[in-house]
């Protein structure tokens, strides 16, 4: 999932999402019998790490809280959510 961010280092989130879901779910599918729930939270991590990092080298100049604000929200309970919605 890393090598699909960082080779679409100038694609629109929209684009971007659309590679990673099939990738997450069809991962997370095949898996889902075998693998603990810290290993979940693992992956989890790093994608999320990787989504950051993509998110700070589109717009190297900006604040954190700035990035936070145009490619993240809440759903419920859960935060950091990658937004869907055509800003770009």
């Amino acid at each position: 999932m890393r090598t699909v961010i960082k080779d679409n280092a100038s694609a629109k989130q929209v684009n971007l999402i659309g590679l990673l879901n099939p990738i997450i779910n069809g991962w997370s599918n095949y898996r889902r019998y075998v693998i603990s729930k810290e290993v979940y939270r693992a992956v989890d991590t790093a994608i999320w790490q990787a989504l950051w990092k993509w998110c700070c080298r589109r717009h190297p100049c900006k604040s954190a809280r700035w990035i936070r604000a145009r490619y993240f929200h809440h759903e419920g309970t859960r935060h950091w959510v990658l937004d869907v919605i055509l800003v770009d």
